[in-house]
């Protein structure tokens, strides 16, 4: 028996291992973060933008917009399988987390590198300087994310382009809750910083700038 017994441990395994390539990916992952473009608009535009933001005081001289897209692309090695289906492994991974809008909009009822106007781009550059950080915070999780689920994922499907679909179904779920982590440290972050204190700051300084300014409706 002790005869019979040691081909088939030998043997078990082998087969397990033949089913499926061996795990193994080339990961890449990076951000995209250019400095975000900077322009004046009317300050009912702002006002409209902001309407609906929860937490949201006084009036709005500016606004910082951000939107990150995150684009992958994904290769899998296969191997055909007894019954004629595939089973497929990431063979490679390359990830971009990238800023398509980054902006800041200052009131144009402002004068353009007054004191008004200088102390509304340092409040918004606060609000960029949270989107880059968590970006970059983002690119790391995403990073380790991908490189933990690479290392047991795999497919199988009736044919390569089905089993491909099933692992990048499968990425999308593994990388977003750090994107759901990112938007909810954004969301911290920027409310730290549009605190009622600040607004009130805000409508006090430059006393001769804030008399050219609209009245409030």
């Amino acid at each position: 028996m002790k005869r019979l017994l040691l081909p088939l441990l030998i043997l078990l395994p082998f087969t397990a291992q033949a089913a499926c390539p061996v795990p193994g990916a080339e990961i890449t992952v990076r951000r995209e973060d250019p400095e975000p473009t900077l322009a004046a608009a009317p300050m009912l535009a702002l006002r409209t933008q902001m309407a609906d933001a929860q937490g949201a005081h006084g009036q709005h001289l500016g606004v910082t917009s951000s939107r990150v897209e995150w684009r992958t692309e994904l290769s899998a090695r296969y191997l055909r399988q007894p019954n004629g289906t595939v089973c497929a492994v990431p063979d490679r991974i390359a990830i971009e987390l990238v800023h398509v809008e980054h902006a800041i909009r200052i009131a144009e009822e402002i004068p353009r590198d007054g004191c008004l106007w200088r102390e509304v781009l340092a409040h918004e550059r606060r609000h960029v300087a949270v989107n880059s950080a968590t970006l970059r915070e983002t690119e790391q999780a995403v990073g380790r994310a991908v490189r933990h689920w690479s290392r047991s994922a795999v497919a199988r499907a009736a044919n390569a382009e089905a089993a491909t679909a099933v692992l990048q179904a499968s990425l999308r779920r593994a990388v977003e809750p750090s994107l759901a982590a990112m938007r909810r440290a954004r969301a911290r972050g920027h409310g730290r910083i549009d605190s009622p204190a600040e607004y009130d700051r805000l409508a006090r300084i430059c006393p001769a700038e804030q008399r050219l300014l609209p009245p409030m409706r």
